[in-house]
């Protein structure tokens, strides 16, 4: 997706300022910031790879921005993002590009309205624990059918594509 990004100069500029304003990581939620254009080639691949015209996307945790990269480049795709950190819910609230927040301690679940979706992607804690919990909250974020779960580890990505997605989902 690397050699994509000049066609998008726009969007990065759009997103190297997004990102530069937003709340900065907390350590005790174990974020670690992506640059500007790794959220924006996650955005191209998604598109590459799912039709996303209409496609309901599940973000779980967003501090990394993804959901704004999917708005800006693929604005027709309607985009849920659940976290407990209420200053990202806040700003991307802030910046009316139509994505939708939830707030949710994913230990206890999902709200009602953070399921149904056709994808679900997460970038989670890189522990163990925060893998799974992520990942099996993205999956009970799918539409019964829904065909994918979506993780970014540490050191590549993984997927699992299933016509229907089980609640162990793992890659």
């Amino acid at each position: 997706m690397a050699h994509l990004l000049p066609h998008y100069g726009p969007a990065l500029d759009r997103l190297t300022t997004l990102i530069a304003k937003a709340p900065r990581a907390r350590h005790v939620l174990d974020h670690v910031s992506a640059t500007p254009e790794t959220v924006l080639r996650r955005a191209l691949l998604l598109g590459a790879r799912f039709w996303l015209p209409g496609a309901r996307l599940l973000c779980v945790g967003d501090h990394d921005l993804t959901s704004l990269a999917v708005k800006l480049v693929h604005p027709e795709t309607d985009v849920t993002v659940v976290d407990v950190d209420e200053r990202i819910l806040a700003y991307l609230d802030e910046q009316r590009l139509g994505v939708r927040t939830r707030w949710a301690d994913l230990r206890l679940g999902l709200p009602p309205s953070a399921r149904d979706h056709d994808l679900a992607l997460t970038d989670p804690p890189y522990t163990p624990e925060g893998t799974g919990l992520f990942v099996a909250r993205a999956v009970e974020g799918l539409k019964d059918g829904g065909g994918c779960c979506w993780r970014t580890g540490p050191a590549s990505v993984r997927r699992c594509w299933r016509s229907r997605c089980s609640r162990s989902c793992r890659s």
